[in-house]
């Protein structure tokens, strides 16, 4: 007999929700997955899967938006949970709810021996250091107008009986913030999209992530620039105007360009074709970009932090960096001459470890036992 499972999410396009989706994948088979959303926009279709969508409208404007989130939003998913015969499920499996990180609905569920929580990150800009997670004084003011959220989150997880994290560092940081035991789960790549093709490697160094001060990209400019005359910086991902005009007054003389709103194709061709993949984020919890490149035969020089470093083997696939400009280019420039052999290596490293079939198997024993 098919377990009963119910899924609870409420996470835009991205990283998480392709680690989401990929579990859904593995499972829906085999199980009889039931998925809730309490979302302000209609869920991407899931086949195979009965999804349930309760739109919501938050308030408008920054103090109206926050007092819906401590007042109203903790009513709506109480009535919602009213609804929900949560009893027929064998597990309730939870992840990252837009607007609070847990979701409410976890404190109104009967039976917490059931759920499930996976936990990409913390919210990290109450955890760590003020300058990359509020550049700007805006930022501070409007962190500590929302701390309550912090303490939102906290209790939330109070209702947890098993937290699912990424990395060996997410679950040590994990621990800490909610004390209590967290297992690791890491996530994976899809091998018949991200692979080695057959393209030219072109004179071009790639980094993949939101721009802002948490992935480091000013570092790995400043870091890069006796080899931007040669090569080209490619930034992908998207950011506000203040990190982007922050950006962009350091690359007058460089060649960077930043690229937003590519879809995967694109994305597999620019790891395919660079010499190197650079992460500089601080402390990432994970760092999927490393994986993927590494399927696309390319190689990965990052920071010596985070859990980034746990998918790079140094010297292999790629090199970890000090955080230092003289180090990183270093690296940077070795990876380039070695960019083959590295490549090669790296194709093989995610084959043998990364694969989503090889990293979500610790989660059958929850979803098939």
């Amino acid at each position: 007999m098919k377990k009963k499972i119910a899924i609870i999410h409420n996470l835009p396009s991205g990283g998480g929700m392709r680690v989401l989706s990929e579990i859904i994948n593995r499972y829906r088979d085999q199980c009889e997955i039931e998925i809730y959303s309490i979302s302000i926009n209609k869920p991407k279709k899931i086949l195979r899967t009965k999804q349930f969508w309760f739109r919501v409208s938050p308030w408008k404007g920054f103090f109206l938006y926050n007092f819906w989130l401590l007042y109203v939003l903790p009513q709506i998913h109480r009535n919602i949970s009213k609804k929900i015969n949560w009893s027929k499920y064998d597990l309730i499996f939870v992840t990252h709810d837009y607007f609070t990180k847990s979701p409410y609905i976890i404190r109104n569920i009967p039976n917490s021996k059931k759920l499930i929580y996976l936990c990409q990150e913390a919210q990290r800009e109450f955890y760590e250091p003020s300058r990359y997670h509020s550049p700007f004084f805006k930022d501070k003011i409007a962190n500590f107008l929302r701390y309550s959220i912090k303490l939102i989150d906290e209790k939330n997880v109070r209702h947890v009986n098993i937290i699912i994290c990424n990395s060996k560092y997410s679950k040590e940081v994990l621990e800490k913030i909610y004390k209590k035991k967290c297992e690791t789960v890491y996530p994976g790549v899809d091998t018949f999209l991200f692979q080695r093709g057959r393209n030219d490697k072109t004179n071009t160094i790639l980094c993949v992530g939101g721009i802002n001060t948490v992935k480091g990209q000013e570092f790995i400019i400043k870091s890069l620039q006796p080899l931007l005359l040669k090569y080209k910086l490619l930034l992908v991902g998207d950011g506000r105007k203040e990190d982007i005009s922050r950006i962009l007054k350091i690359t007058e003389k460089s060649q960077v360009e930043i690229l937003n709103n590519i879809n995967d194709k694109t994305l597999v061709n620019l790891y395919r074709t660079s010499k190197v993949t650079c992460i500089a984020a601080y402390k990432e919890p994970f760092g999927l970009s490393s994986i993927e490149s590494q399927a696309c035969g390319t190689p990965v020089v990052s920071v010596n932090e985070g859990g980034t470093i746990e998918t790079i083997i140094s010297g292999v696939t790629g090199y970890l960096s000090l955080r230092s400009k003289n180090d990183f280019l270093r690296k940077v420039k070795m990876a380039i001459k070695n960019n083959k052999k590295l490549g090669a290596n790296g194709v093989k490293n995610v084959q043998r470890y990364w694969t989503w079939d090889i990293t979500l198997k610790p989660l059958d024993k929850y979803f098939l036992k």
